[in-house]
């Protein structure tokens, strides 16, 4: 199997950009109105945080396995029980065209 390595740039290089992003507390010890019944959840776990350009998401960013945001790595360094995982949080970036300041992604994302 072959090893992809990223090359990660200071964030300042993509230009300006747009984000939601939604969290879930899948081990809530209390009952809340906003808990996610037991298919809720495996919808949740099925997305992450996606990549968008011009609208059109950039692959393989936001698939189960590409923790791109190194959120599970964190998790890892940090105490796991006091830090979300990457099946808990779903969302997404968009850049739009008018403000890329370098090609990171390519013309056809040859990552």
């Amino acid at each position: 199997m072959r090893i992809k390595k990223r090359i990660y740039r200071p964030i300042s290089d993509f230009g300006d950009f747009k984000f939601d992003f939604y969290i879930f507390d899948f081990n809530a010890k209390e009952p809340s109105k906003y808990a996610l019944v037991e298919e809720a959840k495996k919808i949740v776990k099925k997305h992450r945080v996606y990549l968008l350009r011009d609208e059109i998401r950039v692959l393989p960013y936001g698939d189960p396995e590409d923790d791109w945001l190194q959120v599970d790595i964190s998790r890892g360094t940090i105490s796991a029980g006091s830090f979300f995982s990457n099946d808990q949080i779903i969302g997404r970036i968009k850049i739009l065209s008018s403000t890329y300041k370098c090609n990171f992604l390519g013309a056809d994302n040859k990552q």
